[in-house]
């Protein structure tokens, strides 16, 4: 987005979802906690700057055991508001509402949760390649 501005600004003009997928094509499961929550921390920053709206969902595809909870936490800190993740990676066949680390021990009317949306191949590009 940051090297074609003028479509990431159609993008939005257009209606479409602004979600977040990474500075660059990194395993952040590599990464210690404290960098990729700055990973994380820029690669909004960056989308919020060059579209002029906040991603308000994600999905990286080579996540770290923390991303769902840390990621939520990191767009918590600055302010914004976390809707969704499509980091499921084929775990199930339903979307589906998860608890956030820090809401653990709220009563179940005070949650916000995230949600987890589905994502696998057949719904993505890549399908023609395993045919």
């Amino acid at each position: 987005m940051e090297k074609n501005p003028s479509f990431a600004k159609a993008c939005v003009r257009d209606g479409h979802e602004i979600a977040a997928h990474g500075l660059r094509w990194l395993d952040i499961g590599e990464m210690t906690v404290e960098q990729e929550r700055e990973h994380i921390k820029e690669n909004a920053l960056s989308l919020e700057r060059t579209t002029g709206v906040v991603p308000r969902g994600y999905f990286y595809g080579r996540a770290s055991l923390n991303i769902r909870g840390l990621y939520s936490e990191v767009m918590k800190e600055m302010g914004r508001k976390l809707l969704y993740s499509s980091e499921s990676c084929f775990n199930d066949d339903v979307s589906y509402w998860m608890d956030l680390p820090w809401e653990k021990d709220l009563p179940d009317e005070e949650k916000e949760g995230l949600l987890v949306i589905l994502y696998n191949y057949d719904c993505n590009g890549i399908f023609p390649l395993f045919l």
